[in-house]
C-alpha cells in the first residue's frame, strides 16, 4: 500500500530531509532496523523461542542447532 501524499511530508517534516542524501540515509538506517527485526523473528521462530527465553526441553550437551532454508545460511535444518 503506497503512503499518502499528506504521510510522506509528514516524514520529511518529521526528520527535517532536506537533501537527497538525508534520504538516502533515512532509507539506509531504516532498511537495517527492519533487516535485523526479520532475522531477529527468523531466528527465534527456528529456535522456537524468544531471545533470553529458557527452553523447555534443552537438547543434550554438545549439539548445536543450525536452521534450514534461513536467509542467514540457506542450508537445511541439522543437528551436529
Amino acid at each position: 500500500m503506497p503512503a499518502a501524499k499528506q504521510q510522506i511530508q509528514q516524514i520529511i517534516a518529521d526528520n527535517n530531509l532536506s537533501s537527497v542524501a538525508d534520504v538516502y540515509t533515512l532509507l539506509r538506517d531504516s532498511f537495517k532496523d527492519i533487516l535485523q527485526e526479520l532475522v531477529e523473528a527468523e531466528l527465534d521462530a527456528s529456535l522456537g523461542y524468544e531471545k533470553n527465553q529458557k527452553r523447555d526441553a534443552p537438547h543434550s550437551i554438545g549439539e548445536t542447532y543450525i536452521p534450514a532454508n534461513s536467509i542467514l545460511t540457506g542450508t537445511k535444518y541439522r543437528f551436529v
